[in-house]
């Protein structure tokens, strides 16, 4: 049977694709070694941007792990001011977060974002003035952009909201109609550690927002809004704290005819923009004793090698003695 005739797909039909079948029944170019080297390049483009600089004279320790999760330890924003605590999560979200220590083959255990191509999109969006303002963060620069949004208005618990687009086109030239899976995957490693370091600095309020409040960041069919979180910065000005300078920004576009190249790509990607996404507060495990490694050092050595900002630059496996303290 032609694997390119049962469509549309539903969400079982999608599942066994992406797991049992995917070697044999989708179009994935990466997996073909002649494929993969002919795969086109990402259309590129330069032009002027205005950046917002965020600080860089960050901690590298916040407190021991044991401490926070035996709740011994008090969130840091206080300390350390938002302007700074929101510069230490950005840049900590930049690591591309794909973890996967009980893998059974070793190249998934803990390896780079797909291809290194970084298919997930952070953007800021602060109330203002009674003005709704959006900026993208560009991890390069460890700075933010200012983006064009006309979209609904925050919850009136939140005067600003952190979201995840994913680019599903940043890597379809190479993953082809399993593209969207890898996003998936990254995403929800990123949504845990925004849940886990947010709250230790004091900016997740906790509260959900709806997933289609970021619907207006996306900019062609093959972006999805993946989730939307509350982020608590207070009275602090954005635009008026952070030092601004203009660059020439390299970005890049995604090539026409995706669809017609994977006809797969458009229908699984239909689903995966079925539904809400779940919202579960971060847990904190059964408390123990001990100090083990401090928060900041223990991410470190998990994101080792799958940096994008300079988190870390190798891998170390971490035993676990040193996390638990024993």
């Amino acid at each position: 049977m032609n694997a390119r005739t049962n469509l549309p797909l539903d969400q079982l039909q999608a599942w066994v694709l992406s797991t049992y079948q995917r070697l044999e029944r989708l179009d994935v170019p990466v997996f073909d070694a002649a494929r993969s080297a002919t795969a086109r390049k990402l259309a590129r483009r330069v032009g002027p941007a205005t950046l917002y600089q965020l600080p860089t004279d960050l901690p590298t320790a916040l407190f021991p792990l044991g401490d926070w999760l035996a709740q011994r330890a008090a969130p840091v924003q206080p300390a350390l001011g938002p302007g700074r605590a929101l510069s230490l999560l950005m840049r900590y979200l930049a690591s591309p977060l794909r973890y996967e220590p009980y893998a059974e083959s070793a190249v998934h255990k803990g390896v780079p974002s797909a291809r290194c191509l970084y298919p997930l999109a952070f953007y800021i969006v602060r109330r203002t003035g009674g003005v709704l303002r959006a900026y993208e963060y560009v991890p390069e620069h460890h700075a933010l952009r200012p983006v064009p949004f006309e979209g609904a208005d925050l919850p009136p618990q939140a005067d600003a909201a952190l979201v995840c687009v994913a680019r599903a086109w940043r890597i379809a030239e190479k993953y082809g109609e399993f593209a969207n899976f890898p996003c998936v995957l990254e995403a929800g490693h990123a949504f845990s550690q925004f849940g886990h370091l947010g709250r230790m600095l004091g900016l997740n309020c906790g509260a959900p927002i709806a997933r289609e409040f970021g619907r207006p960041l996306c900019r062609n069919a093959f972006e999805l809004p993946l989730y939307a979180a509350c982020l608590a910065l207070g009275p602090w000005e954005l635009e008026a704290e952070l030092a601004s300078a203009e660059a020439r920004l390299s970005s890049f576009e995604p090539n026409p005819g995706l669809a017609e190249l994977f006809p797969r790509l458009a229908p699984i990607n239909d689903l995966f923009d079925q539904g809400g996404a779940p919202f579960a507060p971060a847990q904190r495990p059964v408390p123990y004793e001990g100090p083990g490694l401090d928060v900041l050092e223990t991410i470190r050595r998990r994101s080792a090698g799958n940096d994008r900002s300079g988190v870390a630059a190798v891998r170390r496996d971490v035993a676990p003695a040193s996390v638990l303290g024993t």
